[in-house]
């Protein structure tokens, strides 16, 4: 479970077991309250902000798992929720400003502070946990929202699928007036068209045209077509109107013309000469993705030589893990199987820099052998969303 607005898995009571939960924006990544006797074993956590696990419950346990925080702390006990605590064979990854724990209204910034000073996790490990690749072959962390980089498409005067029809002059500027790729086109007002077309867009996207700034249309009509229908018509003026709505990753400016989902076919873009009497400029036109999830590549399965790797409580079943498992239980989820899953939209943006958020993104490793049910419930626009991980049987 990853990049939500709130806390990732609020744990009333029970188990909360074999999950992976990153880079939720709420106070922590996994929080027990209100009722106690919650047990936190077996999950991979990374909070770059927050905690990792924040209890406000009575007799919590913690156990087994992989505690990644980059400013918070790993473990947040209230001062009032301490009875029947408990916490080993936990590994710590504490980067930047993260610390181990906050016990008593004070912060223990290392684990060997958590052990000496209170006695819990003497089981327990600091470290990388070396996983295999969280970012994946994309290199794209989780969901991104806003302009996606690098996911620029650009079809500029003279490349395959722009046209045009009537009359159209080619222009070679310099600076300012020099065009994309140093050069533009320029018809007079009248019936003249440019068009920008493309099967290769994204799946959904936001668009954006350029121009040079010099003397021209001040009423030039973008027409955006999504397979042969008119999805949407924008005018503009190009009059010495440089474009700066948003600057792409390379650092061009565009103005912004519209915000599209494409659900396939093709995508084209008409521009018109008519206006106001002045020339009008058919230059590049790029369409760029606003938000995505790209964690379904994101690979948080520990390399061989990963340090928590057998060590688990031993008093922990191994067998829930798939064989071979070493006669030890790993730390983090167990049984770890295939790439997450994600139930968000995807969007892009024609250059418009405004973006949809959806449902929740889910990952959930099951387990083998004695086989359990791990309940949590999520915030998500005042609903109430309940997600259960996969179970898996030995067969």
């Amino acid at each position: 479970m990853y990049d939500n607005a709130g806390i990732g898995i609020n744990g009333v009571y029970g188990v909360v077991s074999g999950n992976v939960v990153w880079r939720n924006r709420g106070i922590a990544q996994i929080q027990s309250h209100t009722y106690g006797q919650t047990q936190i074993e077996n999950n991979t956590v990374y909070a770059p902000t927050g905690d990792a696990i924040r209890v406000q419950a009575l007799s919590v346990s913690v156990r087994n798992n992989i505690l990644w925080v980059d400013s918070g702390y790993a473990i947040n006990v209230n001062s009032d929720m301490q009875s029947g605590f408990v916490s080993d064979y936990n590994l710590f990854h504490l980067t930047g400003n993260g610390k181990a724990a906050y016990w008593e209204d004070r912060p223990l910034a290392t684990r060997g502070d958590w052990f000496y000073e209170v006695g819990f996790d003497g089981h327990g490990i600091s470290g990388d946990p070396k996983f295999v690749d969280i970012d994946g072959a994309d290199d794209k962390f989780g969901y991104q929202s806003g302009v996606v980089t690098s996911s620029g498409i650009v079809i500029d005067d003279g490349d395959a699928g722009f046209t045009t029809t009537g009359t159209w002059t080619s222009v070679t500027g310099s600076g300012a007036n020099a065009g994309r790729g140093g050069d533009y086109l320029r018809a007079p007002s009248g019936t003249s068209t440019a068009t920008w077309t493309s099967m290769g867009w994204h799946p959904a996207s936001t668009g954006g045209a350029t121009w040079p700034n010099t003397d021209l249309n001040t009423a030039a009509t973008y027409r955006m077509n999504v397979g042969g229908k008119l999805a949407t018509i924008n005018t503009v003026s190009q009059y010495y109107n440089t474009p700066n709505d948003y600057q792409a990753d390379d650092g061009s400016g565009w103005r912004q013309l519209g915000l599209l989902r494409i659900e396939g076919g093709t995508l084209s873009v008409t521009l018109t000469a008519t206006g106001d009497g002045r020339a009008t400029v058919a230059d590049a036109l790029r369409l760029d993705r606003i938000g995505g999830d790209f964690g379904a590549d994101d690979d948080w399965h520990l390399q061989s030589g990963s340090p928590a790797i057998d060590r688990g409580d031993p008093a922990t079943l191994s067998v829930k893990e798939l064989q071979p498992n070493g006669g030890r239980l790993d730390l983090g989820p167990t049984a770890t199987v295939h790439s997450p899953r994600s139930v968000r939209s995807r969007w892009c943006r024609c250059s418009v820099r405004t973006g949809w958020r959806s449902s929740k993104s889910v990952r959930r490793w099951g387990s083998t052998g004695a086989v359990r049910v791990c309940w949590a419930r999520t915030w998500w626009h005042r609903s109430i969303l309940e997600m259960r991980a996969w179970l898996w049987g030995r067969g």
